[in-house]
């Protein structure tokens, strides 16, 4: 999650500080990253595909989000450990 993607939409991507692109690519590591946007704001349901035998959803919410602000990522990590 980036509060400016979210903010200004995908074509803020490319003016992410080198810094934070750096950080996203390590952390996605081989996988495409998605960006948490308007669209995934105003939808009333997510749908994860989990029929598949080589996509199964068994780890835990934080470790497949990614907050460009540490701030923000600590504290929606806390609150779901918490909750």
């Amino acid at each position: 999650f980036d509060k400016d993607v979210f903010l200004y939409g995908n074509e803020y991507i490319p003016k992410l500080s080198d810094d934070v692109q750096s950080r996203i690519k390590k952390f996605c590591s081989q996988r495409i990253p998605v960006y948490y946007n308007q669209t995934m704001h105003d939808a009333p349901v997510w749908h994860f595909e989990t029929m598949n035998l080589e996509r199964r959803l068994l780890t835990h919410s934080y470790a497949l989000l990614h907050f460009t602000d540490p701030m923000i990522g600590n504290f929606y990590k806390r609150f779901a450990r918490d909750f």
